[in-house]
């Protein structure tokens, strides 16, 4: 099943049955394997599935690495895979970590920190 087409237009696109599984545990990421190399060859928001579309996810597709081909943004819906609200949401997750580490008080224990959620 290459992609299926919804109500509203959206591509989505069916993922792995074994990223689910690992997207449940905490695993932000899809690999390369057959159903990524269906997704778009252009970096973009993409709509994935599961198997019987009842499962629906917003990952970030990332065609140029080598290994990971999409990152896990968010369940989706379809007013959070509008770029607009994507840099709203980008935003506010940004801002959430920068506050978590300067109360955690890294900044007193090293001059960098990574910023990921």
């Amino acid at each position: 099943m290459k992609s299926s087409p919804r109500k509203n237009k959206v591509e989505f696109f069916e993922i792995h049955p074994q990223t689910i599984k690992h997207l449940k545990l905490g695993h932000p990421w899809a690999t390369k394997d057959s159903f990524t190399e269906k997704f778009p060859k252009k970096p973009s928001l993409i709509a994935t599935t599961d198997k019987n579309q009842k499962e629906t996810w917003i990952f970030i597709n990332d065609p140029d690495h080598p290994m990971v081909k999409a990152r896990h943004w968010g369940d989706y819906s379809n007013s959070k895979i509008k770029i607009t609200n994507f840099w709203n949401d980008f935003q506010l997750r940004l801002e959430e970590s920068i506050n978590f580490r300067e109360e955690q008080k890294l900044f007193e224990e090293r001059q960098n920190y990574y910023l990921a959620s």
